[in-house]
C-alpha cells in the first residue's frame, strides 16, 4: 500500500508517518501543499490512499480534492481529509 501525506505542517506529516509506520506500512510519500501534491501524485502512481489537510497555502485541500476527482485516472484513490485548528473558535463556525 502506498500513502501520500499532504499537509503544510512538517510536524503533522511526521506524526501521521509515525502512526502509519506502526501499522507496518513503509511506502509513504509527502507533499507540503496541494500543488506540490498534484506533481507528487502524478510521479508516484499508483497511490492507494491520500491523507489530505484542508488548510494549506498555494493550493488548499478542497481545491486539490476537486482537481483529483476531475481525473478519471485517479478515481480509485481513497482520500481522507484530516485537519486541525489551533484556535478555540474555528473559522468554519463563522
Amino acid at each position: 500500500m502506498k500513502i501520500l501525506l499532504v499537509d503544510d505542517s512538517t510536524t503533522m506529516r511526521r506524526i501521521q508517518r509515525n502512526q502509519i509506520e506502526t501499522l507496518g506500512i513503509k511506502d509513504i510519500i509527502e507533499a507540503g501543499d496541494g500543488r506540490e501534491a498534484l506533481t507528487v501524485l502524478k510521479d508516484n502512481m499508483p497511490i492507494d490512499v491520500i491523507l489530505l489537510d484542508w488548510n494549506m497555502p498555494v493550493m488548499d485541500g478542497f481545491t486539490f480534492l476537486k482537481e483529483v476527482r476531475a481525473q478519471e485516472s485517479y478515481k480509485n484513490i481513497k482520500i481522507v481529509m484530516c485537519t486541525s485548528e489551533s484556535e478555540k473558535r474555528g473559522s468554519w463556525r463563522r
